[in-house]
């Protein structure tokens, strides 16, 4: 690239020179062959100039041509030149010249037309081939007189234009093509030591963007060595850069806004999907940098994300995929923003996205292909996280992308009046999840009505648990979620249905309300989506409870019993302690299960053992046929 403006900077130099020289010679045929010439031996490339090419003397020397073009090197397609001009015009002062001094009154490009090329064997169109040997005599000469300082060491430029251009820049490496169309832009400078203003706009993936920049003068620029203050504005995406330039570095302050970041990604790059998300996603962000061609550091920055705000540490790089690395402490760190809409999100509440469906997962594909887009490093720490309506509070978040591979873990994060640690892994490759989490004291209720809208359970619970499943839709993913995980439950109740009148019922006690539960504790193992449970133990108030049974995820269905035992108190004149024990039965679907007694089993055990029947009956007490009238009871009849 830096050739392509000493190119530039050749043919300026050479048209300066015509202009100045124009009033020497009469035939401006002689001018134009002698450029064409002169173009040819310094970049090796062809310069034609198609149209009307016209010398003035006074009161300006100038030099006008039209139908301007520069060739690409051989194998680039020659239809689409380097460069092509409909017209250039260099106008410079005469009396100046007396005094040894130039003074460019104006320099015009009329629709500038500049294509750059990367080939698929990774040539450039810009690299030039080398100059020509040139004598050791004549070099010594041009030395003396072509150092850049020397030559502008008098120049002063009063205008320089660009009107209607356009910049192409297509990579058949990466099959990426970016242009710049409706190019306008307006130069201006003193001395070599006053400094250079741009103001310009151009119209870029279908939105106009205006710039506005103070470059230092000329001669700090061409030591590489300049102050830089730049505006690069659009109705979507806002830059403001202040600082110094050294060599390709920049270091000073940036702030970037956006009204809608959401809108401003699907403009960088119109190929990618939009951000799931209604929301508006405002963007303010102001830092210190340093920044070179391929990555930017950005230190002490203070920003905001709609709700959101953040400060401390952002780095980037984007050579190939981009690369960024965050050290933030922030507020809320609110995800649902950034979450697709309950009924299609993939992560992690799918049992509410189902509730909310009313029906089993959907079969619409679960699209992960941001996660490829960029590669990622983050440590957060956060006052609390919000997922869904799951909330978690003060801690610290850390989280890598790689490659399509997402893995996020908290640890001793406050939650629901407990602790808990997670992690999180999402491969967008295998279309993958693999999650693990270990919770201690945590509030059950409360929990389980924001992880899954269910609120039956409540308690202070310990659960421990590994899962893991792949698909590429809730259905697929549900229906091949795989694990284990242990459970355990104090001081806790059974919402809606209350399994000890369940039991009294059968001697006349009242029915309803809810079951008291004083510890619970289990184990569980997935397979294909389906839960099983096979040694639950609750104990209660005069009754110990076991159960079995599965949750069948991608049916949505829960097929459970729980058998009761009522215990009694010593000296109560039960010496089993024991009476008749009625199964509970829980089935239908998981977020409105229907709870029943199982008689026909009790029934079918007293037709086993009359005897042992019986003497259940008088140690759970009242007469027999007060007890067999609550068992039809119990059965409708």
């Amino acid at each position: 690239m830096k050739k392509l403006f000493i190119v530039i900077g050749v043919l300026i130099a050479l048209l300066i020179a015509a202009a100045i020289i124009a009033p020497h010679f009469i035939n401006a045929d002689a001018v134009r062959r002698e450029l064409i010439a002169q173009v040819k031996e310094k970049t090796g490339r062809d310069l034609a100039i198609g149209g009307n090419f016209s010398i003035a003397f006074f009161p300006v020397a100038g030099v006008h041509a039209e139908q301007v073009t520069l060739s690409n090197p051989p194998g680039f397609p020659d239809e689409a030149p380097m460069i092509g001009l409909k017209a250039m015009t260099v106008n410079v002062a005469v009396l100046p010249l007396l005094h040894g001094d130039v003074e460019i009154k104006n320099f015009t490009l009329d629709e500038p037309r500049i294509n750059l090329h990367v080939a698929a064997n990774g040539a450039e169109n810009w690299a030039f081939a080398p100059a020509q040997k040139i004598p050791p005599a004549a070099a010594a000469v041009e030395k003396e007189y072509s150092s850049p300082m020397g030559a502008l060491e008098n120049l002063s430029v009063g205008g320089v234009s660009i009107k209607d251009g356009s910049v192409t820049f297509v990579n058949d490496q990466t099959k990426q093509r970016q242009a710049v169309q409706k190019l306008d832009a307006d130069m201006s400078m003193g001395g070599l030591a006053e400094p250079v203003s741009v103001n310009g706009s151009g119209e870029w993936n279908g939105k106009m963007v205006k710039i506005k920049a103070e470059l230092g003068s000329l001669r700090e620029l061409l030591s590489r060595r300049a102050d830089l203050s730049a505006d690069i504005e659009s109705d979507t995406l806002s830059f403001h850069l202040k600082g110094a330039l050294a060599g390709q570095i920049f270091t000073g302050k940036a702030t970037v806004t956006s009204p809608s970041l959401k809108d401003a990604l699907a403009w960088l790059n119109p190929a990618s999907k939009p951000l799931p998300t209604s929301a508006r996603l405002a963007l303010n962000v102001s830092s210190d940098v340093i920044c070179s061609p391929h990555a930017c550091d950005a230190a002490n920055a203070d920003m905001s994300l709609d709700a959101i705000k953040a400060k401390g540490n952002v780095k980037a790089s984007w050579e190939g995929t981009p690369d960024i690395a965050v050290n933030l402490v922030m507020n809320t760190l609110d995800f649902n923003p950034f979450l697709a809409p309950e009924r299609q999100a993939a992560l992690p509440s799918l049992v509410a996205d189902a509730v909310a469906a009313g029906a089993p997962w959907s079969s619409a594909p679960m699209d992960f292909s941001g996660l490829r887009s960029v590669n990622a490093t983050a440590v957060i720490v956060t006052d609390g996280i919000l997922w869904r309506k799951i909330a978690i509070g003060k801690t610290t978040l850390r989280a890598a992308l790689q490659q399509g591979r997402l893995t996020a873990n908290v640890a001793d994060a406050p939650m629901y009046g407990g602790t808990g640690s997670a992690s999180i892994t999402l491969d967008a490759g295998a279309s993958s999840l693999e999650s693990r989490a270990a919770l201690k004291g945590i509030q059950i209720k409360p929990l389980m009505e924001d992880a899954a809208g269910l609120s039956r359970l409540s308690g202070s619970g310990d659960v421990d648990f590994t899962v893991n499943g792949h698909g590429s839709s809730q259905r697929d993913m549900v229906s091949s979620l795989a694990g284990n995980g242990k459970f355990g439950l104090t001081n806790g109740q059974i919402s809606g249905v209350n399994l000890t009148n369940l039991l009294h019922n059968v001697i006349g006690g009242a029915g309803g309300g809810n079951t008291p539960i004083q510890a619970m504790n289990g184990t569980f193992t997935i397979a294909q989506g389906l839960v099983s449970n096979h040694d639950l133990m609750m104990k209660m108030p005069d009754m110990q409870v076991s159960g079995q049974g599965t949750i069948n995820l991608p049916s949505y269905v829960i097929d459970y019993r729980l058998t009761p035992q009522v215990v009694r108190a010593a000296g109560a004149g039960n010496a089993s302690g024991a009476g008749v024990s009625v199964p509970v039965l829980i089935q239908g679907s998981l977020d409105n299960p229907r709870f029943a007694p199982d008689v026909g089993s009790v029934l079918q055990n007293a037709l086993k053992n009359p005897t042992a029947f019986r003497q259940e009956l008088k140690n759970t007490g009242g007469s027999l046929k007060d007890q067999l009238k609550g068992l039809k009871g119990l059965l409708g009849q």
